[in-house]
């Protein structure tokens, strides 16, 4: 009962089992107790007071609002978000056959996502109704408040992304942004089911057990994203390679006959034309030869 002050938002509950309480001493009717030494604890049990219900109620008279509220944003938070995000990167329904059995992985996430904002709502109105609708005072209120309004956003967002996506078959700054509005609420909602915990005073194993549990979680989900990414990226480059491999194999192949036919083989026809230079050379020396010989022979005769 000392855990549920003002400081940290008055929520919670206790129980007094009047047929344990003891009498207050003289020096407490005097108020002459040293509370330095005070144990809550003991203190608690010696005037019968438990944050436990005392033995023999039924389980529905245990149940609290409180315990409701929890109860809500742990399966959305710890369960269902983090389910939606497995459900998107399975398969079944998307290989461009129809299949009435299985629904696209859209579909799946939409649905499980849908349900988890459910129940997220659910549980921040029940703790609303705890609080008396007043004006937030802890930092779990705070986050709270703010992550339900945030989840709005991101189901407008996500809407959109799939209206645009549709049209242009690619992301836009709506799809970045619906993706990570969407990891940072995830992430904030883990973190502000610690501080509920806490503030109703659950003891710091159960608070480190829950922890453990979303750290692995958040491990295992970004893990599982980044192997999908990568995957895809690869995919996409060996697919890229395929068809620049079946783009060269669909050109016709030339033999050296047909290179050598419709090569201009510049070297070659300067070689011809120094060739015809060479024999006109030849033949002019030959004339000139031939005319000097004859005019060697007339002269000898003379």
């Amino acid at each position: 009962m000392h855990r549920h002050h003002e400081g940290s938002g008055g929520f919670g509950g206790f129980w007094v089992d009047g047929g344990k309480a003891e009498a207050a001493s003289a020096e407490e009717v005097k108020g002459e107790v040293d509370w330095s030494s005070f144990d809550a604890k003991k203190e608690n049990e010696r005037v019968g007071t438990s944050d436990k219900a005392p033995g023999g109620r039924k389980w529905y008279r245990k149940w609290t609002w409180p315990k409701a509220h929890g109860l809500f944003m742990v399966l959305g938070f710890l369960v269902l978000f983090p389910l939606g995000v497995v459900v998107l990167r399975m398969g079944g329904g998307g290989n461009g056959k129809k299949n009435k059995k299985t629904s696209s992985p859209f579909k799946r996430h939409w649905r499980v996502q849908m349900a988890a904002t459910v129940f997220a709502v659910v549980g921040a109105v029940i703790g609303g109704a705890i609080s008396k609708w007043k004006m937030p005072k802890t930092v779990h209120q705070w986050m709270g408040a703010s992550i339900v309004l945030a989840l709005l956003i991101q189901a407008l967002l996500g809407w959109r992304h799939h209206m645009v996506f549709l049209r242009i078959k690619r992301r836009t700054w709506i799809s970045y942004a619906h993706i990570w509005l969407g990891r940072a609420v995830v992430l904030a909602g883990l973190v502000n089911i610690l501080f509920g915990m806490l503030l109703s005073g659950h003891d710091k194993s159960s608070v480190i057990f829950v922890g453990a549990i979303a750290a692995l979680e958040v491990v295992g989900i970004s893990y599982g994203v980044w192997r999908a990414q990568r995957k895809a990226e690869v995919e996409k480059q060996v697919a890229a390679l395929a068809l620049e491999v079946e783009g060269h194999a669909l050109m016709p192949r030339q033999s050296s006959e047909a290179r050598d036919y419709f090569a201009l083989d510049m070297s070659r026809d300067g070689s011809d034309d120094d060739d015809d230079d060479d024999d006109d050379d030849k033949e002019a020396l030959n004339k000139k030869s031939r005319g000097h010989d004859v005019k060697s022979s007339s002269d000898s005769k003379v």
